[in-house]
């Protein structure tokens, strides 16, 4: 990656300069690029997720004049084909008839079905295949939806291994710059945090410290876990109900 660290900072910089201005606040100092192409040169970049120039995707799908609110992952999906820089997308299903293993996404597409009154808690997910072959393929949803002013963020943007000890390594690298992005976001754009699982209060909660108190928030269960983000004692209901009645954001539009 050395040889091309200038482009990407050049990459990083249009990504984040919208935000920043918005923001009024310098995420995308030289200094700080420069810093984290020097981060990201000390691991096999064959193992790098996502690709350094998806890092900041998300900020660059996502207008900050209009979003209204942020949904926070935790760090980027473990392989290169499936981490794109969009928190919860997997890259690597690029339709909904994909058999790829993937919880968190098919539970968000059974939460969905639910949302429109097509399945329910019980419905089994070779039927709620195919209930969603005429809607949206995934990157055209997540896309949609970051359009529409969701930003899709992961707490930690960079990833390379499962090993505790770098795992850890991202994190504290990224943990003091989004703590400022996330601040700065709820002081300036007061935007709703959408928070599936403990996780991710814990980690606004750290972020945002006496803000929180103030801060719009929605907690709901994480989507890896049908149990936690569906309700088995209520067949009918679907986190994006909430969703739907609390941001002017459409969760599903059929093609």
């Amino acid at each position: 990656m050395n040889d091309h660290s200038e482009n990407l900072q050049r990459v990083w910089h249009a990504d984040l300069q919208a935000w920043s201005e918005q923001l009024d606040v310098d995420l995308h100092q030289p200094a700080f690029l420069e810093q984290l192409a020097h981060f990201l040169n000390q691991f096999d970049p064959e193992h790098l997720c996502p690709q350094p120039t998806d890092i900041f995707r998300a900020f660059r799908l996502t207008n900050p004049k209009t979003c209204l609110a942020i949904l926070i992952g935790e760090d980027p999906y473990p392989r290169r084909e499936s981490a794109c820089g969009i928190a919860f997308y997997d890259a690597a299903i690029r339709h909904w008839q994909d058999r790829r293993r993937n919880n968190c996404m098919f539970n968000m597409l059974k939460a969905l079905a639910i949302h429109t009154g097509q399945a329910t808690y019980g419905t089994p997910l070779d039927q709620v295949r195919q209930i969603a072959c005429d809607w949206p393929d995934p990157p055209t949803l997540f896309e949609d939806w970051a359009g529409q002013g969701l930003l899709l963020l992961n707490a930690t943007l960079t990833f390379s291994a499962k090993k505790s000890p770098i795992k850890l390594q991202h994190f504290r690298f990224w943990q003091m710059w989004m703590d400022r992005f996330l601040v700065h976001c709820n002081q300036k754009l007061k935007p709703t945090f959408i928070l599936w699982g403990q996780k991710a209060i814990n980690r606004l909660t750290t972020a945002l410290g006496p803000g929180m108190a103030h801060a719009q928030v929605i907690r709901q269960g994480h989507p890896t876990y049908q149990h936690q983000f569906l309700k088995p004692s209520n067949l009918h209901f679907s986190p994006f109900n909430e969703l739907a009645q609390a941001l002017p954001i459409r969760w599903m539009t059929r093609t």
